[in-house]
């Protein structure tokens, strides 16, 4: 829905494109006959008398006033939840993990990670992708089925950056949206913590309540956390999980902890060369289910390479979508 300029009236619009009007609002048409996708939003032209709708494919429609904009499709890299006015005519449509597209009349979309705390933008491209046979799970049950978190429940996550680079948390965040989009998992933050990971973490902890302990994320030194070897690692992440007789093993929280002196010079974003953001994409992997693979256009390939995108390959997506909610729910064991 969207408010009028004068606050005493909506639109309304349905995820086929109708619109509904009420109070002052004024019925400009609808894309209801020729809607290319799901509609997702509706954005007034800053004068009033007029709206683009958007559809998660990022394509636009304008009415009354609005222009005509180029087509967003391919320029963000999740579905579009949202757009906003940039300028007199223009339009940002926001996707589901913080990129986003910029539309203005007569001019090519122009696709971007959204920026926080001088965080470098970054183009939204791909990688050459290979079949979807390139993953392998990191444990599985005697039935030969992966073992996986129960997606018919949120998943709880922390985060240390006390020696983490500036922006590390925005790249956190958006690591989880992007296996959320891939796996349905949902995930909430229950914000900072002072844990560092360690081979004895236990499933739960008195610090963070009765139930199993969140995932926990932070940066530390090889001195401070026995996980990290030092070396040429520069990150490990696992997850952790329980059995009730012979069901089957369900994980029930994880831990990545990066090292903070080795991973000082990552570029704090996705892609861009061998990044923060893909690196943190390969370590959550191992903690929602994924085993390495011999294929080196994927994420979990065990060696940290140069990418253009930072984006989980065919097989990534392959891998997890078995590990995620399309898989059904599990039941899990109370601590």
């Amino acid at each position: 829905m969207a408010s009028t300029s004068s606050g005493h009236g909506y639109w309304l619009v349905a995820s086929d494109g109708g619109i509904f009007t009420f109070g002052d609002a004024t019925f400009h048409g609808s894309s209801a006959a020729a809607a290319s996708g799901r509609t997702t939003s509706i954005t007034p032209t800053p004068s009033g008398n007029g709206y683009w709708i958007g559809t998660a494919d990022a394509q636009t429609s304008g009415f009354g006033d609005a222009a005509a904009l180029p087509s967003g499709v391919g320029m963000v890299s999740t579905p579009v939840v949202g757009a906003s006015p940039t300028g007199t005519m223009g339009l940002r449509l926001v996707g589901f993990d913080g990129s986003s597209a910029g539309l203005a009349p007569g001019k090519t979309a122009v696709g971007l990670a959204l920026p926080i705390s001088g965080l470098p933008l970054t183009s939204v491209t791909s990688d050459p992708l290979t079949g979807s046979s390139s993953y392998s799970f990191l444990s599985t049950n005697s039935n030969g089925t992966p073992v996986r978190f129960n997606p018919c429940a949120p998943i709880h996550y922390v985060t240390n950056l006390a020696q983490a680079p500036s922006g590390a948390g925005f790249v956190v965040a958006i690591a989880f949206a992007r296996i959320s989009a891939a796996t349905g998992l949902t995930f909430v933050s229950d914000g900072p913590t002072t844990e560092v990971p360690s081979l004895s973490r236990a499933a739960t902890q008195p610090r963070y309540g009765s139930g199993w302990a969140p995932v926990v994320i932070a940066w530390a030194s090889p001195a401070q956390s026995n996980l990290l070897p030092g070396g040429n690692t520069i990150g490990e992440g696992g997850p952790s999980w329980v059995q009730v007789g012979a069901g089957p093993k369900v994980f029930v929280t994880g831990e990545v902890v990066i090292d903070q002196g080795r991973t000082a010079n990552l570029a704090v974003t996705f892609g861009a060369g061998a990044s923060l953001g893909q690196l943190l994409l390969h370590e959550l992997g191992h903690v929602f289910g994924l085993g390495h693979t011999t294929d080196p256009t994927q994420v979990m390939y065990p060696v940290l390479l140069p990418s253009t995108s930072g984006i989980y390959g065919n097989g990534d997506l392959a891998g997890l979508d078995q590990l995620g909610s399309s898989a059904g729910c599990v039941t899990t064991q109370q601590p």
